[in-house]
């Protein structure tokens, strides 16, 4: 799937240089800092990666809104420059009965839910779909952590499901059956993107609605992807 993902990432950046040569599109760009490539295949091809995007903290207009400011700043790294509210306002699709396919409740109020990655995924295609934009989200959802770094060695940026502070996940009695897979709510959802890693630091970049940039040690990071369910979406 990876490989597939990849020669559709080259298509598309052929088709965004006839477009732009054209004037048809505004210039958008990927941000992209490597170190020394690996020789093992089974492993990142570099030791680490940023891509640059600006923090945006979810605060105050946005309670329970970290899943649409994840998807802004996953966004913005291509060189949008959406602000804060701009997705939660005009392109979250809402499902009060299906948190798998819409978010359930309203972002700007405390009481409001969440969303998981097939509504976050269409909320993001409705709005690159929009904009003329050939560029498309892809539920990735099982992924290994390791597959996701090789997305960010690649200039891609990953949305990924998490736990306020990284705690264990606080299950509901709720869970919904989509497309094969089991969705359990769980009231300490998160939402972030995950921007960069450092193998020689064993830590990811993490750029958090609730906190901004931080540096999460990889080990905890990928122990709360696992028990969560490996839920995460990439933009290519």
């Amino acid at each position: 799937m990876r490989k597939q993902l990849l020669i559709l990432l080259a298509s598309v950046l052929v088709l965004l240089f006839v477009l732009k040569a054209g004037g048809m599109l505004p210039e958008i760009h990927i941000k992209r800092e490597a170190a020394v490539k690996e020789t093992d295949e089974s492993m990142p091809l570099i030791n680490n990666a940023q891509i640059n995007t600006t923090p945006i903290l979810q605060m105050p207009e946005l309670p329970t809104g970290c899943e649409s400011v994840a998807l802004t700043m996953a966004l913005n790294s291509y060189g949008f420059d959406l602000d804060k509210t701009a997705i939660a306002s005009d392109w979250l699709i809402h499902n009060d009965e299906n948190y798998v396919l819409g978010y359930a409740g309203d972002p700007f109020s405390e009481n409001g839910a969440g969303i998981f990655p097939p509504g976050l995924c269409d909320t993001a295609n409705d709005f690159l779909k929009s904009k003329g934009y050939p560029h498309k989200a892809y539920d990735v959802t099982g992924m290994e952590i390791e597959d996701l770094l090789e997305y960010i060695a690649d200039g891609i940026p990953v949305v990924v499901w998490t736990t306020i502070d990284y705690s264990d996940p606080k299950y509901s009695d709720s869970e919904i059956s989509y497309n094969g897979r089991t969705y359990r709510w769980y009231s300490n959802e998160h939402c972030v993107m995950l921007g960069g890693f450092d193998q020689g630091a064993s830590s990811v970049t993490i750029y958090d609605p609730m906190q901004g940039k931080t540096t999460v040690d990889m080990e905890v990071f990928r122990d709360n992807y696992n028990k969560i369910g490996k839920y995460a979406l990439i933009i290519v």
